[in-house]
C-alpha cells in the first residue's frame, strides 16, 4: 500500500510513550486513543511512566497532548508540550495511570469534566479543576 504523504505531512506531534522508564517498551503514537488497549495493547494500559512529545512535520506552535487517567479523556489529565517527561515523578506523580490520550492544536475547543476530577491514592491523590483549556488547577483531596 502506498504511503499518504500529504496524511504523514500534516501530523503535528509523534509521541512515545515508555513503559518502565526510557529504556523499556514503547510505542509512538500520533493520534487520539480513547484506551490503549483498543489501540496500542494491554501493556500500556496503567504502565506508562515516561512520555516523548516530538514536533511531526505539521507542527505548529502551541500543539500539545493531553495524557488522561482514564478512559475517553477522563479523570485528571496533564497537558503536555514538545519534550521528555517522567511522568512518575513530580509535579506529575502520575506513574501507572494514564488509560487514553487526546492531541491539542490551538484554537480546539476542548471539553473537561467539571467542577473537579479526583484521582489516584495516598499521597499522590489530587483534584483538579479546568476553567479554560489550558488551564488546571489542582489541590491535594
Amino acid at each position: 500500500m502506498p504511503i499518504d504523504t500529504p496524511k504523514i505531512n500534516s501530523l503535528p506531534l509523534l509521541v512515545t510513550l515508555y513503559v518502565d522508564g526510557f529504556s523499556g517498551i514503547r510505542t509512538t503514537m500520533a493520534d487520539n486513543s480513547a484506551y490503549f488497549p483498543n489501540v496500542i495493547g494491554n501493556e500500556f494500559n496503567d504502565s506508562v511512566t515516561m512520555v516523548k512529545v516530538m514536533p511531526g512535520p505539521g507542527c505548529i506552535p502551541g500543539d500539545k497532548v493531553d495524557l488522561c487517567q482514564d478512559v475517553n479523556f477522563g479523570g485528571a489529565c496533564y497537558r503536555l508540550g514538545l519534550g521528555s517527561f517522567d511522568i512518575g515523578s513530580p509535579p506529575y506523580n502520575f506513574n501507572d495511570q494514564a488509560d487514553s490520550i487526546r492531541f491539542v492544536h490551538p484554537g480546539d475547543r476542548v471539553s473537561y469534566p467539571t467542577p473537579w476530577v479526583c484521582g489516584g491514592t495516598g499521597p499522590h491523590s489530587s483534584c483538579c479543576y479546568y476553567p479554560s483549556p489550558d488551564q488546571r488547577l489542582c489541590r491535594t483531596a
